[in-house]
């Protein structure tokens, strides 16, 4: 898909002519069999084996043919255990592949040819950049800081032996990889502002430059009462810290008060501390009062150098879009619009406003497409809600979509209970959902969130709130003629569990666009709004409690519950509704050997017997297809179908066996004693959707942080002992974690939503 080759047609291509062409893998290769009587793959390396004889096979003939009419199915494993998805995980990606590949390679060239070929280089240099790029679990897999500095060193040594020039003329990287290779083998550039073009050309020690045109990106427009806030990025590369930045902004005569916030931002992890690829964000925030229509304009000074930036592009969620020939976002009599590439902030009466919108309407009647008579229907049914005298705002509420009994479900009864007179709330689930009708049957306002219905309200509403923000149909409507309607709306998480980990590169507010992230601990507030990549500010993170929290009971009954969480590479989950298989490595995994020998534990079973205890098996829902696994178990119940309730389990059980999960904290809400299960943590924290957070098991935890069955039996059969009644030391660690115990955690979580507006 991404190789260039094949364009040209069937023919054989001469690598001195185009050495930028290249061929690492030999599963869509032949080879003449009286060739590989005399070369063999490198049986010492279980990575780029292929990479490593194929380049040692062109040292004979400097080509290779092509088939572009021939074609190659290669197949992804969504569960991530294919060798190239899986290979970063392992020890061996890192070491010996430097040595045995990259340095070999350069080494027999240099030493046969007297020189290494370019497309050699252009080969390695590609390998190379997948080791820079987005290489978050070098961190977990190479231990030892001796063996990471040596393993950094010989990478950077070895990305010096790319001539200059191929390194510009390489078309998969952007400029502001160029400028950080070239940093690595020369240092920092001199630089030079090009004032008038928006540009900064660097110059490298050995002569090699590059002109990098400036470039920002808006993310966020928002206006509230009377004032407009503006925010984005700037990316530039940061040498040694070096790089001072300041970012200066006019809206028609006024210098407007904001300025960056650097925080660690990422556009890609690298390695060290002195090369880093920066999005410098950015806020401003303007007062505009008067009735002018003003330009904002912008001055990036780079170590006090001023340069314009021409260019711009539109986050995701920013409200204006280039496909209408007026965009334009209003809101309190501000109108935020552009002229050419530049924003202009405007005041505007609702006529003009409303003559504007039905130019709109005009524009998208004579386009025609489908997409724009859907954002024509959509726009006037907007229009027309809105002009409603003493209307009600639309709430969406809903959990996963295929499923309730979250905090959506929690809330969406206070709303029913207490303020159905104020606010007009639906609940979305998908139609087929079998809590679609017992919600139903309940009272709740349903709508299928699959249906044309649900993407009409969705235009109509003021506030989408989940607990799950994970599906698409949670912004159903990718239309970009109806992006400033669906910007302007609240989006409110209300979370599934507390945030213990760092997710902050899934839960961004670039992606997710989060008016309100709502918490229950103070730790866990702090976590989020000192976290740089999430991108939320203090006053979009509520501390409120969980709104299921107030509908938590306790009724124990002498319950065992045992309710490990998901591993995302046992289970590969099925595609255009086949149904999810289980990972053949599964019986070999620990989470299979720990919990089938736990729940099929003699003294385990004696020890409930004596005192009176049921065992109960309760997966992560991720986890279903592997019960079979556990049914020749005698004398466990296993929780399936109708009797997951997750509620009803924490209410009913008396003590919690779990590993990561986070319902050990709803389980600790109610005062009861939890015991962590931890012994494969390296190989979870390493594969896992998430990197550790400010919660440490051992020190914050609820209960102890064990590893094998005998310890977790002897642990089990104390506190049966004791009738299940927690340690002092964790329930005075449960104590102090959670910010409110009162069940008013919907009443504050309504009211932080109500001030949204």
């Amino acid at each position: 898909l991404f190789d260039k080759k094949f364009e040209k047609g069937n023919r054989v291509i001469n690598l001195w002519k185009e050495p930028e062409i290249y061929q690492n893998s030999t599963n869509n290769c032949f080879f003449s069999s009286i060739l590989m009587n005399w070369f063999h793959f490198d049986e010492s390396i279980d990575i780029s084996e292929d990479l490593k004889l194929i380049n040692v096979l062109l040292m004979r003939r400097y080509a290779l043919g092509v088939l572009s009419s021939a074609s190659y199915y290669y197949r992804i494993s969504s569960d991530g255990a294919s060798l190239a998805s899986s290979a970063r995980k392992k020890p061996t990606w890192y070491f010996p592949y430097l040595e045995r590949v990259v340095t070999y390679l350069f080494d027999v060239y240099q030493t046969k040819a007297g020189f290494v070929p370019a497309y050699v280089q252009y080969t390695l240099l590609r390998d190379l950049y997948n080791r820079f790029n987005g290489n978050k679990e070098f961190e977990l897999v190479i231990k030892g800081e001796q063996k990471k500095a040596r393993y950094e060193k010989l990478l950077f040594s070895l990305l010096s032996r790319i001539d200059d020039s191929v390194i510009l003329k390489n078309a998969f990287l952007n400029s502001n990889w160029q400028v950080y290779f070239l940093s690595i083998k020369h240092g920092a550039p001199k630089m030079e502002f090009i004032q008038e073009e928006g540009k900064i050309k660097y110059t490298f020690e050995g002569g090699a430059t590059i002109a990098q045109t400036m470039f920002q990106c808006f993310t966020f427009a928002t206006i509230q009462d009377r004032k407009f806030t503006l925010e984005g990025y700037v990316t530039l590369p940061n040498w040694h810290k070096e790089v001072d930045l300041e970012l200066q902004v006019r809206c028609g005569e006024d210098q407007v008060s904001g300025g960056f916030d650097e925080g660690v931002r990422f556009d890609n992890l690298a390695f060290g501390n002195e090369y880093w690829l920066y999005r410098h964000y950015y806020k401003f925030e303007i007062d505009h009062p008067g009735t002018s229509s003003d330009v904002i304009e912008f001055t990036l000074l780079v170590n006090g150098n001023p340069l314009s930036i021409p260019l711009n592009g539109y986050g995701d969620w920013f409200p204006l879009t280039k496909k209408l020939p007026d965009p334009f976002y209003c809101k309190n009599g501000l109108c935020l619009s552009t002229w050419g590439p530049r924003l202009v902030l405007s005041h505007l009466e609702e006529p003009q406003r409303i003559e504007r919108e039905e130019k709109t309407w005009e524009f998208l009647a004579k386009d025609g497409s489908d997409a724009a008579l859907a954002a024509l229907e959509y726009r006037k049914a907007y229009e027309q809600e809105r002009a409603k005298k003493h209307r009600k705002e639309i709430w969406i509420v809903t959990d996963r979509h295929v499923c309730g009994g979250d905090n959506g479900e929690a809330f969406y009864r206070y709303l029913l209970k207490e303020k159905s007179k104020q606010i007009d709330a639906y609940f979305a689930l998908d139609g087929s959902s079998p809590d679609f009708e017992r919600l139903q049957n309940e009272g709740f306002k349903m709508i299928d969130m699959t249906s044309e219905e649900y993407k009409k309200l969705f235009v109509l509403a003021d506030c989408i709130l989940s607990s799950y923000f994970d599906h698409s149909e949670y912004r159903p409507i990718s239309n970009e003629f109806v992006r400033s309607i669906v910007t302007m709306k609240h989006f409110v998480f209300l979370q599934h569990g507390i945030t213990k980990d760092d997710v902050s590169f899934y839960y961004t507010r670039n992606t997710m666009n989060f008016s309100l992230f709502i918490t229950a601990a103070e730790r866990e507030r702090a976590s989020i709004v000192e976290t740089p990549n999430y991108l939320l500010s203090s006053e979009k993170v509520a501390l409120t409690g969980f709104p299921r929290y107030d509908l938590l009971e306790n009724h124990p009954k002498k319950l065992l519950l045992v309710m490990p969480t998901w591993r995302n590479k046992m289970v590969q989950f099925g595609m255009n509704g086949q149904e999810p298989v289980v990972h053949p490595s599964f019986p070999d995994s620990y989470y299979y050997h720990f919990y089938h020998e736990l729940l099929s534990s003699p003294r385990l079973h004696e020890a409930c017997k004596k005192h009176g205890y049921a065992l109960c098996y309760f997966p992560h829902n991720n986890m279903l297809a592997t019960d079979s696994y556990f049914k020749d178990i005698e004398g466990i119940e296993i929780r399936e179908g109708e009797d997951r309730v997750y509620s009803k389990a924490f209410a009913e059980a008396s003590v919690m066996v779990t590993d990561f999960s986070s319902t050990a904290f709803d389980f600790a809400y109610l005062r009861k004693p939890v015991i962590y299960v931890q012994g494969d943590a390296e190989e979870f924290f390493s594969s896992h959707t998430y990197r550790k957070g400010y919660f440490d098991y051992e020190k914050d935890g609820f209960g102890p942080v064990l590893a094998k069955v005998e310890e977790a039996v002897s642990y089990l059969e104390r506190l049966m002992e004791q009738d299940c009644k927690p340690e002092e030391k964790y329930l005075e660690r449960i104590n102090s974690f959670f910010a409110f115990d009162d069940k008013e955690n919907c009443r504050r979580v309504f009211d932080a939503v109500a001030a949204l507006n």
